[in-house]
């Protein structure tokens, strides 16, 4: 049961970690501070082993694991397949260490999820070490001497499972979060750049240097999930790029959704407090979850007064400022959400984290090439 339960839990939780990598929105349960979350682990270079994320592989063995251990006729676990699936976890635990002396020394961030999946996997360990009474490299030497056996035992079984679900893992984040080779283009290559003077304004919300080489520009709404998207890649690049980007956030409530435009009154009335950030956080968080009263109460958690934000929020002096987004999103040819421009440039989508990193690195070359 212990051993069931172990790759339950850490099937549940490779899933959970994929579908926060190829649809991110906030950080979720997973986000605690800036030290303690699964963003920084999720976006970065560790994540995957060459096309295939880590999490993916993880859940592919979790679940073919639970096909190494079905019972046979007579009620008795096969004692070969438990001992492949001792061999499994030993090799899970090895990477488990690496991944987190990785997340320590590198990235410097705990991941919570990630030290779940480390924790399974030391129980799976731990309980088929009991099941077969023998340390994974012994039961390593008896696969590797009897090949056939462990072919005979489940093996090619295994093999197969971890095979198609890889597969269709793949085949869904392409079609979730885009090919991994995914190139942005600009939506006019031709199009001069607008000047930074022109895309900005006194009221509008920033963080970094106003001299940063990267000016990022977005217009965005509160329940658009392809906006959760780009802001959880947007959020990956600060972490990665930090004072050589500056990004500067722009309403654009879109009527389709009912609680948009309160959210960006809402958001509005936060930055002239000082605390836009942690409350755009919060809302794109809980976007599917706002209402007015969940709205006020998120403006509450990050210190504002509920009264205050709610005479704020119907002042004509908020309303001009959301309407000056509108109006600039219309100027600059601004269709839909989330539209952003990096240095001028115009571009429209929610893209992960991956195929923005390299779009911004690809423009730092640009500017310090002779």
């Amino acid at each position: 049961m212990t051993l069931v339960l172990a790759m339950l839990s850490g099937a549940a939780l490779s899933v959970y970690y994929l579908w926060h990598m190829w649809m991110p929105s906030g950080d979720s349960l997973c986000g605690l501070s800036e030290t303690i979350n699964c963003r920084a682990s999720s976006q970065s270079m560790f994540a995957r082993v060459g096309p295939v994320p880590v999490a993916l592989l993880g859940a592919a063995f979790y679940l073919g694991g639970l096909v190494l251990v079905r019972r046979a006729k007579s009620g008795d676990v096969e004692v070969g397949q438990l001992r492949l699936l001792h061999v499994l976890f030993g090799f899970s635990v090895l990477y488990s260490l690496f991944l987190a002396v990785v997340s320590a020394a590198v990235l410097q961030t705990l991941c919570p999820v990630c030290t779940l999946m480390y924790v399974a996997n030391g129980v799976g360990l731990f309980a088929t070490w009991k099941l077969v009474g023998e340390p994974p490299w012994a039961s390593l030497a008896r696969q590797v001497g009897a090949p056939l056996q462990v072919l005979r035992q489940g093996g090619v079984w295994f093999a197969l499972f971890f095979a198609a679900l890889c597969f269709l893992g793949i085949a869904a984040e392409r079609r979730i979060a885009g090919p991994a080779d995914l190139v942005i283009e600009p939506r006019e290559p031709d199009a001069a750049p607008i000047p930074y003077a022109e895309l900005t304004a006194a009221h509008v919300p920033a963080v970094g240097p106003v001299d940063a080489p990267l000016l990022v520009v977005e217009f965005s709404d509160f329940q658009c999930p392809y906006c959760a998207r780009l802001t959880a890649s947007l959020h990956a690049m600060r972490d990665i790029f930090g004072d050589q980007m500056r990004l500067e956030f722009r309403n654009l409530p879109l009527e389709m959704h009912e609680m948009a435009r309160p959210a960006a009154l809402a958001a509005l009335c936060a930055s002239q407090e000082g605390k836009f950030w942690e409350l755009h956080d919060l809302l794109f968080e809980k976007q599917h979850e706002l209402t007015t009263d969940v709205i006020l109460a998120l403006g509450t958690e990050v210190g504002l007064n509920e009264t205050a934000l709610q005479t704020c929020m119907n002042s004509e002096e908020t309303r001009l400022m959301l309407e000056a987004d509108r109006n600039a999103a219309e100027a600059f040819g601004v269709q839909g959400t989330p539209t952003f421009f990096i240095n001028g440039v115009r571009y429209a989508g929610g893209y992960p984290a991956a195929p923005m990193e390299r779009l911004f690195r690809s423009i730092l070359a640009q500017q310090s090439a002779p």
